[in-house]
């Protein structure tokens, strides 16, 4: 016989998944200091404060320029002298609970897209022109994909580096991990020197951050398909 249950709400079920996996990325940060939080756990310099305020500036785009609706608050790493990718590195002058609030904040703001309606339609504006147009609907799939994937990724190289247990059961390699004794600096010290020895920028830096697209997520590119 077919099943007369009603369907499940799919559009329910993508926002309350979305909330979760949101979550569980702050929950990463619960009784972590501020070492561990700051300290490079891979060969780029990715730590999990600066994961956080990427997601934040990621948040602030998909559910907010794609819809017309920028964010209403200063964002540095969009800034025209800001590097490629600033926003995954946290400032060594931004407390953990600003890079917190200003997550938070960009999920209030994302609240307010999401009651346009799914059905809403905007524009990505550096994704490929047949792809760009989207709805809220599909732009959640896409943030659930990709926090997803920062939630569980960053969890086994805390565990492996700090002693912690919660590894998610997926998440098994980090890749170029650094050693324990990894200094937590501010996005001075990571990657590659993009200033020259009098302090100005490289003409490689310059170049490759203007024009700076906004916002830039590289994911976007290798998203396995989810996203362009």
């Amino acid at each position: 016989m077919p099943d007369t249950h009603p369907a499940p709400d799919h559009d329910a079920w993508l926002v309350q998944t979305l909330q979760s996996h949101r979550e569980a990325v702050l929950w990463k940060l619960d009784g972590l200091s501020d070492h561990d939080i700051r300290r490079p756990l891979t060969s780029t310099g990715t730590n999990l404060l600066g994961l956080v305020r990427h997601l934040a500036y990621v948040e602030f785009g998909y559910l907010g320029e794609t819809f017309g609706r920028p964010a209403e608050r200063p964002l540095p790493a969009w800034s025209e002298d800001a590097e490629v990718n600033d926003d995954l590195y946290a400032r060594a002058d931004e407390s953990r609970g600003e890079v917190v609030d200003l997550y938070r904040a960009a999920w209030r703001h994302g609240e307010g897209t999401i009651a346009l309606g799914l059905d809403t339609m905007g524009r990505v504006p550096h994704w490929p022109e047949e792809r760009a147009h989207v709805d809220v609907r599909f732009v959640l799939g896409h943030l659930v994909a990709e926090t997803a994937r920062h939630a569980g990724t960053p969890t086994s190289c805390v565990s492996s580096s700090t002693g912690r247990s919660d590894a998610s059961p997926t998440a098994t390699t980090c890749p170029g991990s650094m050693p324990t004794g990894g200094t937590p600096t501010s996005r001075a010290s990571r990657l590659p020197p993009t200033r020259t020895a009098d302090g100005t920028r490289s003409a490689e830096a310059l170049e490759q951050s203007r024009p700076h697209p906004r916002p830039l997520v590289d994911e976007d590119r290798v998203d396995g398909g989810v996203a362009p």
